[in-house]
């Protein structure tokens, strides 16, 4: 489904503040805030291959009533690439713990994240919970999706470690035999849709989801995605006691059913919504219903 003519054509939202931070290992990110300072402050975290610009159409319905901030994470987007090739789960979550210092002044905080976005939030509740007063997954169920670590489980060391570099250099190459097919955009845009989208969504929002995915750093997407597949990472979310919303699109073949159930399982006050027609991608294709529902879940209507 198509976004209404008036969102779809109106100006976006202009920043108040934009930062560059460094996070603890001297990463370099780019943040931006949106809002008046002292509105109930949002933080939204990104999913893989994207950028900060993926939450537009949720910033632009939200920044009139919220302080809203938006990052991009380590080698995506304007942020900058870490200096030890470290994107671990973990080194994302540092990223985050240093934009929560930096942006919101020690406000209570609600965290959005997408996707990959959800697993790194639960990845930075493991460490602290202070200033987080809920939490939205958005197409998420931080769970594995798919297996390239599963081969090096129960392995000697020096065994895991060769199977695992094994893994790395075939997503690398496979995301670097990827990047040059950004401009076939008949041949990637079928495969994003068919993969991310549902099949009303727009053509605007498979195209620039496949200019933002084939246009991030093969090595950062292959780092990142093997860090994010090598475990289970909805666990710590049995350690999440502040409210929390999962909004899923029911053709959403990323975050399916059954992870999406654990997860729920898991949060101690956790409550689903399912959108009827949705697929993956629902920052970028339904971003004006995300906005609604992330508004009543702040506003406690759950």
């Amino acid at each position: 489904m198509a976004p209404p003519p008036d969102t779809a054509t109106r100006p976006h939202s202009r920043p108040d503040e934009q930062v560059r931070l460094r996070s603890a290992d001297g990463t370099t990110l780019f943040a931006t805030a949106y809002g008046p300072p002292a509105a109930p402050t949002l933080v939204l975290v990104h999913g893989l291959g994207l950028s900060l610009d993926s939450w537009q159409q949720v910033i632009d319905e939200l920044a009139g009533q919220y302080r809203v901030i938006a990052y991009d994470l380590r080698g995506h987007g304007r942020s900058g690439h870490s200096p030890t090739r470290d994107y671990s789960l973990e080194a994302h979550a540092a990223d985050l713990a240093a934009v929560l210092r930096t942006m919101t002044n020690g406000r209570p905080t609600v965290l959005v994240g997408h996707s990959l976005g959800g697993a790194v939030i639960l990845a930075r509740t493991k460490h602290s919970l202070d200033g987080i007063a809920g939490v939205v997954f958005v197409g998420s169920a931080a769970a594995v999706v798919t297996v390239p670590g599963l081969p090096a489980r129960g392995l000697p060391d020096p065994a895991r470690r060769a199977v695992i570099r094994l893994w790395l250099a075939v997503l690398r190459t496979t995301a670097a035999l990827a990047r040059p097919m950004r401009h076939a955009a008949p041949v990637t845009n079928a495969v994003g849709r068919r993969l991310l989208f549902a099949p009303d969504d727009p053509d605007s929002a498979v195209d620039r989801a496949r200019h933002s995915f084939l246009g991030t750093d093969p090595d950062v997407l292959a780092r990142t995605s093997l860090a994010s597949v090598r475990a289970d990472h909805s666990r710590p979310a049995r350690r999440v006691p502040v409210p929390a919303l999962a909004l899923r699109g029911d053709q959403d073949k990323e975050a399916d059913t059954a992870d999406t159930r654990k997860l729920l399982d898991r949060l101690p006050d956790g409550h689903l919504v399912t959108l009827p027609g949705r697929g993956h991608m629902l920052p970028m294709t339904d971003g004006c219903l995300v906005a609604e529902h992330i508004t009543r879940f702040v506003a406690g209507d759950r």
